[in-house]
């Protein structure tokens, strides 16, 4: 994942669900360049009265010379994506350019979002959380599909 979709997971509450899926076996990773922004981020939930994040490994994740960035807007988008074509992985972006790239590199890419249905798959139903969830990721603003809202029950 980038820098955007941390703040993400962190800002709406998403990470609580991350720390789940973590604990089901699945890998959530995330360059160790950003390590200093995700302490930032635990102390900012910390001051609010939640639980600092578990469940993401950080990764020394590095872009060859020779990458091509295209129209990637940072080294450090370069080099998340070339990990994740390189290592097989999902990429996990908010960034819609960053996805649509990853398509087009043949990487399977989804938006921090997905991780509510794949919660809704682990635990047969949506989190209790998911209404402040979506109100949260409004107000970065993300864009939700209202596709989505139906299907979680949210307006």
């Amino acid at each position: 994942m980038d820098a955007l979709t941390a703040y993400t997971l962190y800002s709406t509450g998403l990470a609580d669900l991350m720390a789940h899926l973590s604990s089901e076996g699945y890998v959530f990773e995330a360059p160790s360049a950003i390590e200093s922004q995700l302490h930032l981020l635990d102390a900012w939930r910390i001051r609010r009265g939640f639980r600092p994040v578990n469940g993401l490994a950080l990764t020394d994740i590095k872009v060859p010379e020779e990458e091509p960035r295209d129209l990637l807007a940072t080294p450090l988008e370069a080099a998340v994506l070339s990990y994740a074509a390189r290592e097989g992985v999902v990429l996990l972006s908010d960034d819609y350019r960053l996805r649509v790239r990853a398509r087009e590199m043949g990487v399977e890419a989804r938006s921090s979002l997905s991780l509510i249905s794949m919660y809704v798959r682990s635990v047969g139903e949506p989190p209790d959380s998911l209404p402040e969830i979506v109100m949260s990721a409004r107000a970065i603003p993300l864009l939700i599909p209202r596709s989505a809202l139906e299907a979680w029950g949210v307006e």
